[in-house]
């Protein structure tokens, strides 16, 4: 054999070499792809989960900043309900004193002073809170009593009124020092 033919034989024998290190090379490159994509899956993976619990976290945030606003309004809304019922209490006890300390109460005016503290009280309760709501309506108790002597006709004389209304304005004192608790309170 001379060294065509040996060349001849040895390129024959290396087409199955060449086929089968193509497989080969072929076979590794699969595996690295699929390592590859595994790789890419597990980090896609983890970054989602990232992605949800950092969506997740900024959602329960945004919720405890939309309820603590809901709550800061809601105290400030309280505030001034309470203010302005406060205020009507004390508007409607002046009006109430007017009428009740003239030389002759007028039973129709009484009444009316009457119906109107009687309302006052009414929407504190709604307002609140307790403390207040137990001196006004003791407040409205002792402002019955003479409406109701001059409504049936019995006018008390003025020293019984005044009396009347001493018992009264310590009463308006208590509650004037249990709003200013409320209204300068953390809350207030």
């Amino acid at each position: 054999m001379n060294a065509s033919g040996v060349a001849a034989l040895l390129a024959l024998a290396g087409i199955p070499v060449s086929v089968l290190l193509g497989r080969w090379q072929m076979r590794t490159a699969l595996r690295q792809a699929e390592a590859s994509h595994q790789t890419a899956l597990e980090v896609a993976d983890a970054n989602y989960r990232i992605a949800l619990e950092a969506a997740e976290a900024s959602h329960r945030n945004a919720l405890e900043v939309a309820r603590r606003q809901a709550e800061a309004e809601r105290v400030r809304w309280l505030t001034e309900a309470r203010r302005a019922e406060y205020r009507l209490l004390e508007n409607s006890l002046a009006q109430f004193r007017r009428t009740l300390m003239v030389p002759e109460p007028i039973a129709e005016d009484v009444q009316s002073a009457f119906d109107e503290v009687h309302e006052s009280v009414n929407l504190i309760e709604a307002v609140g809170p307790e403390e207040v709501c137990r001196i006004a309506v003791r407040i409205l108790g002792k402002c019955r009593m003479p409406t109701l002597d001059i409504t049936f006709g019995r006018f008390p004389s003025l020293e019984d009124r005044e009396h009347w209304w001493a018992q009264i304005r310590t009463l308006r004192h208590d509650f004037h020092d249990a709003v200013k608790g409320v209204l300068e309170g953390p809350w207030g």
